[in-house]
């Protein structure tokens, strides 16, 4: 994608000749960034930020909307966080960065795919297009899967916290959320964990940075191919 970007600015900028990859990424970051930062403002304006000049509390707001995609530094005591941020940065933080960085989450590009997935479902469309490309049945099923193992996961590791440690339920959804993006935010309990409890987050940490996808497919290559179809049987949903 950097490539890309640099080879574009050689020649005179023009949005149309990146690839679909990278407009994805770009404006799925801004987007997330946009909208992280203002519902910090309004979730922290009469909290933390109570006291801030307007300046500075749109500063602590873009900082802290980056930062639980990104970097793990803080400039707000994420322990006295509403529970509107916190539930905003779980979900930023579960999204996380982007495809070939560092960071974990099920990646900007999974996050942009189903959204898009339901506006064309809602819309009547049958396939899922983006600036006049379509994308591919099977890059929608790895999103599907990837989104349904990470939930799965996530949702039996922060069962077994949830009995292992005797902390608030938002505390605990936290520190496994941002271990499962790699973010290296906390509310202050890591280094209280019990040892089951630390245990559960270095395994968040490696499956968020690994990719839960990746270890399914590593896994799955090992089986054998099948070159038969079964018949198309319809269930009903909703």
């Amino acid at each position: 994608m950097i490539n890309n970007i640099k080879n574009n600015f050689k020649r005179k900028f023009k949005f149309s000749r990146l690839t679909l990859h990278t407009k994805v990424v770009l404006i799925t970051t801004l987007i997330l960034i946009i909208l992280g930062t203002v519902a910090f403002f309004f979730s922290e304006y009469n909290g933390l930020m109570n006291g801030y000049s307007l300046k500075d509390r749109i500063y602590a707001s873009y900082f802290q909307s980056v930062t639980t995609r990104t970097a793990g530094f803080n400039t707000i005591d994420t322990a006295r966080l509403s529970k509107a941020s916190v539930f905003m940065s779980i979900i930023l933080m579960f999204i996380g960065a982007s495809p070939g960085s560092t960071g974990g989450g099920i990646k900007t590009t999974t996050f942009a795919i189903i959204v898009l997935s339901v506006l064309a479902l809602i819309s009547g469309n049958r396939d899922v297009n983006v600036f006049r490309k379509k994308i591919d049945e099977d890059t929608i099923k790895r999103v599907m899967a990837l989104i349904s193992i990470s939930i799965f996961i996530l949702s039996v590791l922060i069962f077994i916290l949830l009995i292992t440690e005797k902390f608030s339920f938002d505390q605990v959804i936290f520190e496994a959320f941002s271990a499962f993006g790699t973010v290296g935010l906390s509310m202050g309990i890591t280094a209280k964990l019990t040892g089951i409890g630390k245990l559960i987050i270095i395994i968040l940490m490696y499956m968020g940075r690994v990719g839960p996808l990746t270890l399914i497919f590593a896994l799955s290559e090992r089986n054998p191919k099948i070159n038969y179809q079964y018949i198309e049987e319809k269930i009903n949903i909703g």
